[in-house]
């Protein structure tokens, strides 16, 4: 960082590479938004308004990651107490 003045400037290079690293995930992100949309249309599932789109995915986004951590969790609990052999999967468990 430079300092004018007393005070601490940020240099153009952080704020391209922000904004770059921003946009790449962007781009990531509207292009799975892309292919989920297009694998729903298939099964038949339609929404009235954009926004009922974009809300559906804000909240899949929001009840996906708990429900992974705990789903993966699990099996790894109940091979810590011995009651099943691997935690590798649901396969197991069952």
């Amino acid at each position: 960082m430079t300092v004018i003045n007393g005070r601490r400037a940020f240099h153009l290079n952080k704020i391209k590479k922000m904004g770059i690293c921003t946009s790449i995930v962007l781009v990531i992100l509207l292009g799975i938004t892309f292919f989920e949309y297009i694998f729903l249309r298939l099964l038949g599932l339609q929404y009235n308004s954009i926004g009922a789109l974009v809300f559906f995915f804000v909240m899949y986004v929001f009840l996906e990651i708990p429900l992974s951590l705990i789903t993966n969790a699990i099996p790894k609990a109940l091979k810590s107490f011995g009651i099943i052999q691997s935690s590798k999967g649901w396969l197991s468990f069952f």
